[in-house]
């Protein structure tokens, strides 16, 4: 033990001559990491026994000489946790009246001296590592001396910015336009009242230099040197503020739309039961916020409704588990006029604690009430109107805009096999699997949506049909709020109306192919027949075959048209099916067939040979039926079902066989006009040499007449024979022309006519005077049976050869025509004149004199029934008007 003078210490304790503990500093406490209420009869050697002082070591230094005041000593006790020493300095206390009362004990803590390298070495090495640390950081560092702000430190973001500024004033390097020390630096709240270092300073600003926010954490500590010194720690929160700001400005906008659309808003600390609300929250309560305070979530409960406040504890907890995203719930509120509030209440939690608990909800309130008394007389009404709508077989249902039911009446749910509570929330329009069918729905609801008028549409389901109606019920902005749905079964009317459509398919199919067959009797058109009758059968292919015997006897049949729906492969062309042996492949067709029977049925259920010729073809269900003339059996005609496997019913049966025997009728018919035709061949030849063998007769008279003719002289005799010559030619004329032509029951009149004038005009112009006298005849298209044309052809005769005997006398000249034409009534009429200057003495052909007017009169009245005009302006023009025999 040394004893030594010490500079005084700021640890003093305080003893009697005993060594009792008297008084003792904050410093001393701390030494001892002892409380003051600790000390009570406690001695010095109870503080010192933990640095290894013996008592007897104490009581030897205090035994020193008492003359000497001030003395010290040291020793060298260590605790095994410590590399200090404890020095004591020791001072006597007299009384005034110079008598010893106690002791005046200054301690402190000092290193050993091997302890002082190793302790600069570990400093050295902390303060690199401090550096290091302070260098990583994305921060600006710096360290100055508090009473100086001269810098002492800087990390490398501080150097990177600001270069080398250690040894420099702070408030200089760092801020611009600062005459003084910064008069936010907080030096003086890093201090207590005692001057020592207090907890650490965070605090916010706006940089003067580069104008970039910094959040900053400011602290005391003692530098390596032994002075108290300040360090920052300033990290770049500009993009924060900014981001701040944003959120200011969005929770005023917010804030705004709150107050704009009359919203309460809570905010609920589920942890503690903190409930924040704003003003409009109490005021939908009718109070305000201080007549509530203090507010917590007993606030709430206080004004829900009982029952509502069970629903709303019910969402929550569902909400807490997280089996809801939010939380929803309609509630009623006791307003201070005793009514009730309907609010509809909505929040979320937006806090979670670690373990997955809720810390802090938020949420709206939006008041209701109107809404929820406009719904309830809503409700009422739709249930006044369901009660009504239930006693209909009608389905009726109403829903909202996206399609969802929300109330039906019994029928539907009878439809649907349901109760009316399980259809709501459903979608109708998803119960068909079609969807083009559920487009068509989804389609008519966006168009009553749109236009805000109703809709009727004709609808199917599965194998039911319905006509359905869509109306639009408006709130009241005039929007639509929902659609009321009416649909009612008319399948049983629709199948009727099928039957109908199908009725009257096969017969339009069978009148057309009627009008075929009627249209042509000598070849029957047996392609355009399958054309007519394919698409009315509900076929997938329609044929026909037709009986004939092989070379052996054998019955064999082959196909001979053919109609596909579309899509369908034709067999027209399958050599298969031509020449095919019913005893070889379909031995039972020929038996059933023969009797006027049907084959009818699905081909999976026909024997394997007949299965054989069918299958390959796609068939899947046939129908067979037979074409029978007077008993026989002479061919088939077939439908085959390729879609799947459904066989005709009765009435299809029907019509089809209706066709077959149309088809066997024009068969019959077309073979009896074959043997018409070739009777009538017979017969026209026949008569053709009749026609033939009366020209050639006529001509042998006309022949005897001219040589009767070369015996006689001029005179009335010889005029006689000659103009009974020209009436014979005439007659004979229409017979060679009906020799020659193709149609013997009619006479060109054209030709005709032109071949009379001609030979008339050879008889009475030489070929010097044919010039003279010019003719024309126009009968184009007129045609007459032989009982008319002979007697038009001798009227012509008579009344041109007049006209060249008396209109035009010394080589005058003239024209003569003849013109004839269909008038109205069917009428036809001739007429014939001429420019001449022959006169009638009389227009009345009754008082004629001459022969030839007089078998003109004749021949007009009896012959033809008709009528003769004349007129004698101009030449003469004799008109004729008759009715034609045929």
């Amino acid at each position: 033990m040394t004893v030594k003078n010490r500079t005084p210490d700021k640890s003093i304790i305080i003893t009697d001559l005993e060594l009792r503990l008297l008084s003792i500093n904050r410093s001393a406490l701390d030494l001892f990491d002892l409380t003051e209420g600790y000390l009570a009869e406690m001695t010095i050697h109870d503080l010192l026994i933990n640095y290894g002082l013996k008592p007897d070591e104490l009581t030897i230094a205090l035994d020193l000489d008492d003359n000497q005041e001030n003395y010290s000593f040291r020793f060298d006790m260590v605790l095994e946790s410590s590399e200090k020493n404890l020095d004591i300095e020791i001072e006597v206390l007299y009384n005034f009246a110079g008598k010893k009362t106690g002791y005046s004990m200054r301690l402190a803590e000092v290193f050993k001296p091997d302890m002082v390298n190793k302790i600069k070495n570990t400093a050295l090495s902390e303060h690199n590592r401090f550096v290091t640390v302070m260098d990583s950081l994305n921060a600006i560092v710096y360290v100055t001396d508090m009473n100086t702000d001269e810098i002492l430190f800087t990390n490398k973001k501080v150097r990177d910015i600001f270069g080398d500024v250690i040894g420099q004033t702070c408030w200089k390097v760092l801020q611009t336009e600062q005459t003084g020390p910064c008069s936010f630096c907080t030096n003086h709240k890093l201090l207590d009242s005692t001057g020592k270092p207090v907890e650490s300073i965070v605090w916010e600003f706006q940089n003067t230099n580069d104008e970039r926010w910094y959040q900053c954490k400011d602290q005391a500590i003692i530098w390596p040197d032994g002075r108290l010194v300040r360090i920052e720690i300033a990290t770049d929160i500009t993009e924060r503020k900014m981001a701040e700001d944003d959120l200011r400005l969005e929770k005023r906008r917010l804030n705004d739309i709150l107050t704009a659309t009359n919203v309460g808003t809570w905010e609920w600390n589920i942890q503690t039961g903190e409930l924040v609300l704003n003003q409009r929250w109490v005021e939908m309560l009718g109070y305000t916020l201080e007549e509530l305070s203090p507010i917590s979530i007993n606030t709430w409960s206080e004004f829900a409704h009982p029952e509502d406040l069970l629903k709303a504890n019910e969402l929550l907890k569902k909400h807490f588990n997280q089996t809801l995203e939010y939380y929803d719930c309609e509630v009623r509120m006791k307003h201070r006029n005793g009514n009730w509030v309907w609010v509809l209440d909505r929040g979320k939690v937006l806090s979670w604690s670690t373990e997955g608990k809720p810390l802090l909800m938020y949420g709206t309130h939006l008041e209701i009430t109107n809404r929820k008394n406009t719904e309830i007389s809503l409700r009422r009404s739709e249930e006044k109107s369901f009660a009504l709508l239930n006693a209909t077989t009608d389905i009726a249902l109403l829903i909202d805009k996206s399609g969802l039911i929300i109330s039906a009446n019994t029928a539907a749910a009878e439809y649907f096999n349901s109760t009316p509570q399980d259809l709501l929330g459903k979608l109708p329009f998803n119960f068909d699997f079609d969807p083009a069918v559920k487009n068509f729905r989804l389609k008519k609801l966006r168009e009553v949506v749109s236009s805000k008028k109703p809709a009727r549409f004709d609808d199917v389901s599965g194998t039911s049909f319905f006509n359905t109606s869509l109306y639009p019920i408006l709130d009241n902005s005039g929007e639509v709020s929902l659609i009321a749905l009416f649909a009612r079964d008319v399948s049983r009317k629709m199948l009727d109306i099928n039957k109908i459509e199908m009725r009257e398919k096969y017969l339009t199919g069978l009148n057309k192919s009627a009008q075929i067959l009627l249209r042509f009797t000598f070849q029957i058109p047996f392609q355009e027949f399958l054309d007519c009758i394919g698409p009315a059968a509900n076929a997938s292919r329609t044929y026909l075959f037709m009986n004939h015997t092989g070379v052996n006897g054998e019955s064999l049949m082959s196909q001979k048209a053919e109609w596909c729906a579309e899509g369908i492969p034709p067999e027209i062309d399958n050599l298969v099916l031509q020449n095919l042996s019913y005893d070889q492949w379909l031995p039972r067709w020929m038996d059933i067939l023969e009797k006027g029977e049907l084959v009818n049925g699905r081909v999976a259920d026909f024997p394997e040979s007949e299965r054989a010729v069918l299958e390959p073809q796609g068939i899947l269900a046939i129908l067979i039926i037979p074409i029978l003339i007077e008993g026989d059996f002479v061919g088939f005609m077939g439908y085959d079902n390729c879609i799947s496997d459904r066989e005709w019913d009765s009435v299809e049966q029907t019509f089809l066989r209706t066709a077959a025997n149309n088809l066997a009728q024009a068969i019959r018919r077309s073979k009896a006009e074959a043997t018409v035709r070739s009777s009538l061949k017979e017969k026209e030849l026949l008569l053709r040499e009749i026609h033939h063998r009366v020209k050639n007769n006529m001509q042998v008279v006309t022949s005897l007449l001219n040589l009767q003719a070369r015996k006689m002289t001029e005179g009335e005799a010889l005029d006689a024979i000659r103009e009974s010559q020209r009436r014979i030619s005439t007659i004979s004329q229409v017979h060679e022309a009906l020799y020659l032509s193709n149609d013997l029951s009619r006479i060109s009149m054209d030709k005709y006519l032109t071949g009379v004038l001609s030979q008339i005009v050879s008889l009475y112009l030489d070929s010097e005077d044919k010039n003279t006298v010019r003719w024309s005849v126009n009968a184009s298209n007129i045609t007459l049976p032989i009982t008319d044309a002979i007697p038009v052809g001798l009227i012509a005769n008579e009344l041109v050869t007049n006209a060249f005997k008396h209109a035009f006398p010394d080589e005058q000249l003239g024209f003569v025509r003849i013109f004839m034409r269909e008038a109205s009534n069917g009428m036809i009429e001739l007429i014939v004149a001429d420019d001449g200057g022959g006169i009638l003495t009389s227009t009345d052909l009754n008082s004629a004199k001459t022969l030839g007017l007089q078998i003109v009169n004749n021949l007009v009245k009896v012959q033809l029934g008709g009528t003769i005009t004349i007129d004698s302006l101009v030449g003469l023009v004799f008109r004729i008007m008759f009715k034609p025999s045929c």
